[in-house]
C-alpha cells in the first residue's frame, strides 16, 4: 500500500467514532478519533490531517464551525471534508453549499459508502 492517509472522524456518539475508526482502519486509512469540538481541534493542530469526516450536530457546536476553525489552523487551506449528519434541514443544506466541494453523507449509510467518498474528496485533493 501507498501513502496511508490520515482523517479525522468527529461525532459525538462514541459508539459511531468507534465503528466508522474500524471500518476505515481496515480500508488502510490512519484515524484520529474526536467526540467534541476541542479534541477534533487539538487534532487538527498536531497532526498533518488529510480529509476531516464531521458529523454536522454535535452536543455543543456544529461540524460547520470544526471545519472554519480547522481550516485556519491548516493556515487557511481547505481542508477536504465530509459532512454527516441523520438530520438535514434547510439551514444545514445551504451551509453545505457554501463549502466547496464538501462531500455529504446521510445517516444511515453504508461502510462502502463512506469510503467510496471519501477516496473521490482525497483522489480530488491530490490531484488539484
Amino acid at each position: 500500500m501507498g501513502e496511508k492517509f490520515q482523517i479525522l472522524l468527529l461525532d459525538d456518539q462514541q459508539l459511531m467514532v468507534d465503528s466508522l475508526a474500524r471500518c476505515l482502519n481496515a480500508s488502510g486509512y490512519k484515524v484520529f478519533k474526536a467526540t467534541n469540538e476541542k479534541d477534533a481541534l487539538n487534532c487538527v493542530a498536531r497532526e498533518n490531517i488529510d480529509l476531516l469526516v464531521l458529523d454536522i450536530e454535535l452536543e455543543v457546536g456544529n461540524g460547520f464551525d470544526v471545519y472554519a476553525q480547522a481550516n485556519h489552523l491548516n493556515d487557511s487551506v481547505s481542508l477536504p471534508v465530509i459532512f454527516m449528519t441523520g438530520n438535514m434541514s434547510e439551514r444545514y443544506q445551504v451551509l453545505l453549499e457554501q463549502v466547496d466541494g464538501a462531500g455529504f453523507l446521510s445517516k444511515p449509510f453504508s461502510p462502502s459508502q463512506m469510503i467510496d467518498l471519501i477516496e473521490q474528496k482525497l483522489t480530488a485533493s491530490h490531484q488539484s
